[in-house]
């Protein structure tokens, strides 16, 4: 089939609206969420040349008449679904339980369509397959880009970001351990908060890592559900209550003393205007291996220091805090998780899965591993002796990093080491050491705020000349979201983002209506 753009914004219940709009029109009683939910379904049928997502969720008939449709990543248990991680090296069972941050978000006013790919395991930045499905034999497609199939749509949190990308959910779930929030949201042109370590209920298996680097999250199509999502996560309440109460200014200013798991965090509160104050900003566009980024992602930072400094913010260049040896040191601990999964079977997989009863999971076979996540396992294996040296090194990072915050609010850099590349440039089925040459100079920037625990967030800015999307991250001290937030609002406001509105088309036309790209 030809590459061409999958886009499903019609003139259904969702229409164009990001969540902010849909539970105003809720509110107004101008449309009911179970419109919402048939108009999702429908466009999730639509939906299928992007390859993302699974175990569609049967149309609910107990809907709160003030929740919106959503989808969670494949990596996260969801009562009564299977949750694979996208792996065929074991065939996931339905789970007994929800995992914390599936009800922290039922609590929001969020009720899942289907679940969303992602590589095996989250372990590389872009969401493709080369193992065949194990039932029929046919190779998994890749996870395709809504702006042109031909592309990724990033990783791991890759079906996330192409369905909310496309129009068929307004905002997905996603986590994020070494860059899976921002990485697709910079491929897919949306908004994509990691929040701080510690500020939503951590992954079962996280809580267990000497370095916890994974933090939960979300993908939206504007600044201000990302806003409104954090604000109603860390009251414990709906979002339609804090779009309610949004006058109140104990609201806008204070969160609920409970947020979080970690109550040292400053609150987030409801971030619903640009920021006050200005900022100092330090910007660097060098990888750490100290060559610059691809001239797209360079010219996106330079655009916002431009932006930043029309609107009154000090922005200075610095290098970049990240340097070779970093790179090194994070792949080593990155591929320690590859091999504990090679090289303890069943256990790891019942650890993510929340199950320690060995009977509750079926064989797991290794050689039905993706050949990135052997070669990962290897990796570790020959360097296993390096890591308490390489962990010593990430602790210290961590801290210098953090430091810099003293002199800097916010730090700004490219999102990716290079423009949004197409299906198979990053194939986990490479020789490993073309496949580890490409993610470093791809997935480079994002890393190191989860080292540091610290929050940061990826803004679409422009698009490249492939006329894919090209965004760049804003990083800030652990606990000050809000900041990133408040900024991201005043870039939206002022017109430095990426032009994003959906084109609509009659639901009726809108396979007719797709534009097939030569």
């Amino acid at each position: 089939m030809a590459a061409h753009e999958v886009k499903l914004f019609t003139k259904d219940a969702l229409g164009t609206d990001d969540c902010t709009d849909l539970l105003e029109r809720l509110a107004a009683g101008s449309l009911s969420a179970a419109e919402l939910f048939v108009a999702a379904h429908e466009r999730l049928a639509l939906a299928e040349d992007l390859h993302a997502a699974t175990c569609p969720v049967p149309l609910p008939t107990d809907l709160d008449e003030h929740t919106l449709p959503f989808a969670i990543k494949d990596n996260t248990n969801v009562a009564g679904l299977p949750t694979t991680h996208g792996s065929i090296a074991f065939s996931g069972t339905p789970a007994r339980h929800n995992a914390p941050i599936v009800d922290e978000f039922a609590t929001t006013g969020f009720r899942p369509i289907a679940k969303t790919t992602l590589p095996e395991f989250g372990l590389t930045a872009t969401t493709e397959y080369s193992q065949t499905t194990g039932v029929d034999e046919i190779v998994r497609g890749h996870t395709a880009n809504p702006w042109h199939t031909s592309y990724i749509a990033g990783g791991s949190s890759g079906g996330s970001a192409a369905l909310v990308a496309a129009g068929v959910v307004p905002a997905a779930h996603a986590n994020d351990g070494g860059g899976s929030i921002r990485i697709p949201a910079a491929c897919c042109g949306l908004v994509g908060l990691k929040p701080s370590l510690g500020r939503l209920p951590l992954p079962y298996l996280a809580k267990n890592l000497p370095l916890q680097i994974v933090t939960e999250g979300i993908l939206t199509r504007s600044v201000r559900d990302t806003a409104l999502v954090f604000a109603a996560l860390e009251r414990r309440t709906s979002m339609a209550k804090v779009l309610a109460q949004a006058d109140e200014q104990q609201l806008s200013r204070h969160g609920d003393p409970r947020h979080g798991v970690d109550l040292g965090l400053k609150a987030i509160g409801h971030v619903s205007a640009p920021i006050g104050r200005r900022l100092r900003i330090a910007m660097f566009t060098r990888r750490p291996d100290g060559e610059q980024a691809d001239d797209a992602c360079v010219d996106s930072v330079q655009d916002m220091v431009t932006a930043c400094r029309k609107l009154g913010h000090r922005v200075s260049h610095i290098d970049n805090p990240a340097t070779a040896a970093f790179g090194h040191n994070f792949l080593l601990y990155w591929s320690m998780l590859a091999a504990s999964v090679r090289l303890a079977g069943t256990t790891p997989v019942r650890l993510l899965n929340g199950q320690r009863n060995p009977l509750q999971m079926p064989d797991f076979s290794a050689n039905r591993l993706e050949p990135m996540t052997n070669a990962l396992a290897l990796h570790f294996m020959r360097r296993f002796w390096k890591l308490p040296a390489s962990m010593r090194s990430l602790r210290q990072f961590a801290l210098n990093y953090r430091r810099l915050f003293k002199d800097y609010d916010v730090l700004l850099c490219p999102t990716l080491g290079q423009v949004v590349p197409k299906a198979g440039h990053l194939a986990p089925n490479l020789p490993f050491a073309t496949l580890e040459s490409r993610l470093r100079k791809f997935a480079c920037f994002t890393p190191a705020d989860n080292i540091a625990g610290t929050p940061a967030i990826s803004l679409p800015i422009s698009l490249d000349q492939n006329g894919l999307p090209v965004g760049v991250q804003f990083s800030a001290e652990l606990g000050h979201e809000g900041d990133l937030l408040a900024l991201a609002a005043e870039l939206e406001a002022s017109g430095a983002l990426l032009e994003n509105t959906p084109r609509l088309a009659p639901a009726t036309q809108q396979r007719s209506n797709r534009a097939h790209i030569s």
